[in-house]
């Protein structure tokens, strides 16, 4: 007999206010709310995450010395969690412990060997240290996990340049480039050193207008033009450089043989200068949800004055940096005033697309990527950027055209035949086949394919992929709700009910893991009933919400789905519905009585004109048992 047990549900209350929490002090008080409330029938997972969650919230205080003990906490209590020894590598990294660090990626990798942050910042650590052949490599392993990861590129090709390979390096800052305009400096000085200034000249140029405080650009520019012979260009540069950096000599030199009409000559202090490999400095790219590339293109049969450029650039930073601060609508405004300025600017749209598929928006965001792709049309990003908005709009055959569309131009992306295979569905193992291929220990793309199994029905098969996915990243919420349903499929309410616990304790507002929590907790139900409506009492804000206070019985049947009637898409809409009928189903035979009743929902949501749904699926599995 299992009975249910108070003190779990306190700490799964903590852990979600926790959470939420905007404020880093709050976040700390509550985290440590919630490991005093922890007891052993919680489980030593969700405390391992409730420990790394409040050492993050110390490091981005500085509390350095507490974040150290929580990671180490979080690692104690489960030795395979990645991101807590990356975490912990950082600060030991930061503290001078560079053994220490290098020992902690490793491990990190070793827990996770699709981490590629990880297999980044040992990189950076090797760089750091001069071992340059062996950061090439580490970043080459980031960059086939993460083909759009932009720092990888950059740092890889700083690499190339410090061992003499000109062409690689200038080959991966285009790519940096493409992906994140920032990157225009490290082309400049690889230009340079293959005694091309006037191509390093534009870079430089870029790269200033992006950041007018820029000062390594400055002086890199005015390099490029003393070597060009531009000399009265090449002293105003080094002026604007000293005047950033006062305690630079070899500025200072420079500057006085440019005024004097004298050449320079490369190497020594002279020599022009490069960012050191980038972790977490200065216009860092952000992780994007739909990744966003693009450049600044002059339409055909038109022409861009270079005020308009400059004036475009510095709206689009200010754009970003709000949108990175989670200012959404202000953010949207600066990269629309920058493109009053430049209609070309195809970077702009890319990130304003992404800002309007944040808001949910897909329509616009659509339209935006749409616009970039007429710009760059031979770019993949492009069309996989839209690809993800139709995905999300539920326009699936559209979908899988524009990810065909990025395969066709990029065919070693994994996450092209990722993204195809969940728009495809059950038919979509062959992709996910490819992309794991592509990209090994790809945990995403096992877990989807996971998704595509159970859709035919091969539940086993779907449960090794999952568990599969989890070995490789345990921090993967979704990949223990998908088992945990497949797993109450097989008849295994333990097994489940321990899976949307540890989903829980990853995601706490995942509202679809607390209904299915409720639907196997047998027993325990009714201690969750309450937690669960003391949580969602008066609070309806989106779809999943009202689905689970649907569930708990705070909302009528005619309110459910006069709320899925309120999608804008209509796939979307009968996607909801589909929905609605499943879970009022599920309801009836799990924690309402009724089994009944509960047919007549199944049937229903098997029959409603949404696409194929994992709502539809369960349906047809209850009602015919495959």
């Amino acid at each position: 007999m299992i009975r249910p047990l108070p003190a779990q549900s306190e700490f799964f209350a903590l852990s979600s206010l926790a959470s939420g929490a905007q404020v880093a002090e709050e976040r700390i008080r509550l985290w440590t709310s919630a490991i005093d409330a922890w007891s052993k029938g919680d489980g030593e997972f969700a405390l391992s995450r409730a420990y790394f969650n409040r050492g993050t919230a110390h490091a981005r205080m500085g509390a350095s010395a507490k974040a150290l003990a929580d990671y180490n906490m979080a690692i104690e209590l489960d030795d395979h969690f990645a991101k807590a020894y990356n975490n912990r590598a950082i600060l030991r990294w930061n503290s001078g412990d560079r053994q220490g660090a290098l020992s902690d990626y490793n491990r990190a990798i070793a827990a996770a060997p699709a981490f590629y942050e990880a297999h980044y910042n040992l990189g950076n650590a090797r760089a750091a240290g001069g071992e340059y052949r062996a950061s090439i490599a580490d970043y080459t392993r980031a960059i086939s996990l993460s083909a759009r990861y932009a720092k990888a590129y950059n740092n890889r090709g700083i690499a190339h340049a410090a061992v003499g390979e000109f062409d690689a390096a200038l080959n991966d800052y285009r790519r940096a480039m493409e992906i994140d305009p920032v990157f225009y400096n490290n082309r400049g000085s690889a230009f340079v050193r293959m005694n091309r200034p006037e191509s390093a000249l534009a870079d430089f140029s870029r790269a200033i207008e992006l950041d007018p405080k820029y000062a390594a650009a400055l002086r890199n520019r005015g390099i490029a033009n003393h070597l060009a012979g531009h000399y009265e260009n090449a002293a105003r540069d080094y002026g604007e450089a000293l005047r950033l950096e006062p305690g630079d000599r070899g500025i200072g030199r420079n500057r006085a043989l440019a005024l004097a009409g004298k050449p320079i000559v490369l190497g020594g202090e002279s020599g022009v200068g490069k960012r050191a490999p980038e972790g977490k400095g200065r216009r860092e790219a952000a992780r994007r949800e739909v990744n966003a590339e693009g450049d600044a293109i002059v339409k055909s049969g038109g022409s861009v004055a270079a005020r308009d450029r400059r004036k475009a650039s510095l709206h689009y930073d200010r754009g970003v940096e709000l949108g990175r601060k989670g200012k959404t609508e202000s953010a949207i405004e600066e990269l629309s005033k920058a493109l009053r300025r430049d209609q070309s600017a195809g970077y702009a749209y890319m990130e304003r697309g992404r800002l309007h598929a944040r808001k949910g928006d897909f329509a616009k965001a659509e339209e935006d990527f749409s616009r970039g792709m007429e710009l760059e049309p031979e770019s993949p990003v492009h069309f996989y950027n839209r690809g993800v908005v139709r995905y999300g709009r539920g326009l699936y055959a559209l979908a899988i055209e524009d990810f065909s569309h990025a395969i066709e131009l990029d065919n070693t992306d994994p996450e092209s035949f990722n993204n195809r295979g969940s728009a495809r569905l059950a038919s979509g193992e062959l992709d996910y086949n490819r992309a794991i291929e592509i990209r090994d220990g790809y945990a995403r793309a096992l877990a989807n394919r996971g998704v595509a199994f159970f859709y035919k029905g091969d539940f086993t098969a779907a449960n090794a992929d999952f568990s599969g996915a989890l070995r490789l990243d345990p921090s993967d919420g979704m990949a223990f709700h998908n088992r945990g349903i497949v797993r109450y499929l097989a008849g295994d309410r333990k097994g489940s009910l321990a899976d949307f616990n540890s989903s829980i304790a990853i995601d706490p507002r995942n509202a679809y893991s607390r209904i299915w929590r409720l639907a196997v907790s047998g027993e325990r139900a009714a201690a969750y009933i309450r937690e669960e409506r003391a949580r969602y009492a008066g609070r309806s804000a989106g779809w999943p919400e009202t689905l689970i206070r649907s569930f708990l019985g705070l909302v009528s049947e005619r309110e459910l789905f006069r709320r899925a009637a309120e999608a804008r898409e209509p796939g979307l809409a009968g996607a909801r519905r589909a929905e609605a009928y499943y879970y009022l189903g599920l309801r009836r035979k799990t924690i309402a009585g009724g089994k009944g009743k509960a047919v007549d929902y199944f049937r229903n949501s098997l029959e409603s004109d949404a696409p194929t749904s994992h709502a539809r699926r369960l349906a047809r599995y209850e009602l015919f048992g495959e």
